[in-house]
């Protein structure tokens, strides 16, 4: 029920379809043909006998090529403990800059370097965030158990 002094509306939906002359120059020239049905066709298949590749070659391919150990630069370390606003911010601006820098073919190698050290960096805090000292492991069916905060 309406009271006699407040206004009321009523509301419609209107669709409109238009069309230029440009959508109908563009529009389709032939009726829709589905692509589908063109793609099945007959299918020959030849067989042909021949010799099997000798199977001695696979045993000669090395499975496993041993890496050294690399170590990310001591420098590189010590400029982002140190920040940007410590004595050595020269080699902080050098390392900013080869990061902002497009990449090119020119410093693709430094590029990439720098970021692999700094990839290297990051994962060693953090795995250094996950240190615990004097933590008990507690026995369970057999295995013990290390009770981590923050890890399933």
């Amino acid at each position: 029920t309406k009271e006699p002094d407040e206004s009321f509306s009523i509301g419609r939906y209107v669709a409109a379809v238009a069309e230029s002359q440009l959508a109908k120059d563009l529009g389709p020239s032939a009726p829709f043909q589905p692509y589908q049905a063109s793609l099945q066709c007959p299918v020959t298949v030849i067989t042909e006998d021949g010799i099997p590749p000798d199977s001695t070659l696979k045993n000669e391919l090395e499975k496993e090529i041993p890496l050294s150990t690399y170590h990310y630069p001591k420098n590189l370390k010590d400029t982002i403990l140190a920040g940007p606003n410590a004595s050595a911010s020269s080699s902080w601006a050098a390392m900013r800059k080869k990061l902002e820098a497009p990449l090119q073919a020119g410093n693709y190698q430094q590029k990439f370097q720098l970021l692999l050290h700094l990839e290297e960096i990051q994962m060693e805090v953090d795995i250094r965030r996950y240190d615990m000292k004097d933590v008990p492991m507690v026995q369970d069916r057999g295995l013990l158990v290390l009770d981590v905060p923050g890890v399933a």
